[in-house]
């Protein structure tokens, strides 16, 4: 027959053995709280583990704990050290100063044309946009003009490339007015603003 060992316990929260209770090397078990208690040589009770040690469920970590550093683009549940995060944010800061320089040419090539800037071998395309008025008159009352603005944006709306012209076609908030004639009916008017957008290429190789 196997003999069972039990250690001195208690069912209560937060009792901690005294040290009278204990003997040297002796152990104690707190249930309720889950922790394990022993006394050293000086009398001092002490809790085995506790504090100096983390939960493998939601463990609260204090001090500096460190863990491997995770190879860059490492996108799964693996712990982010800061040396990990410090050289993504380097990664991606160092893109930006390149869209930036990138933008700063696109930018030069777009206030002067002849200067279209090499990268390597090949030329950055340009982001050139207009700004196009449409006008829209009628002598008809208001709801006759909100007509003409509707069937302009259904017509702009149909075809927002213009037939492969643009890369973008942006519709903006008419302005509106009025204009009254004496003896005749108020004419009324309104400009659309159209933004369209369209890439260019190298304009050295253009005829």
């Amino acid at each position: 027959m196997s003999n069972v060992i039990r250690l001195k316990r208690s069912s209560v929260a937060s009792v901690v053995p005294a040290p009278s209770s204990l003997v040297d090397g002796e152990l104690a078990l707190n249930l309720a709280d889950r922790k394990l208690f022993a006394k050293d040589t000086g009398g001092n009770i002490f809790e085995i583990g506790g504090s100096a040690y983390a939960f493998l469920d939601s463990p609260a970590f204090t001090g500096v704990p460190t863990a491997p550093t995770a190879a860059p683009g490492t996108n799964t549940d693996q712990l982010s050290t800061t040396a990990f995060v410090k050289a993504a944010v380097d990664t991606a800061i160092a893109g930006l100063d390149f869209q930036k320089d990138v933008l700063d040419l696109q930018i030069d090539a777009t206030l002067d044309p002849s200067v279209s800037p090499l990268m390597g071998d090949r030329y950055i395309v340009t982001d050139v946009s207009h700004r196009i008025p449409i006008e829209v008159i009628t002598s008809g009352d208001e709801a006759a003009l909100d007509d003409l603005l509707i069937a302009v944006g259904e017509a702009l709306s149909a075809d927002e490339t213009l037939g492969g012209l643009a890369e973008i076609l942006v519709i903006l908030a008419p302005e509106v007015g009025a204009m009254p004639i004496e003896g005749a009916a108020t004419v009324r008017h309104a400009t659309v603003p159209v933004m369209v957008g369209y890439l260019v290429g190298n304009p050295l190789a253009e005829e």
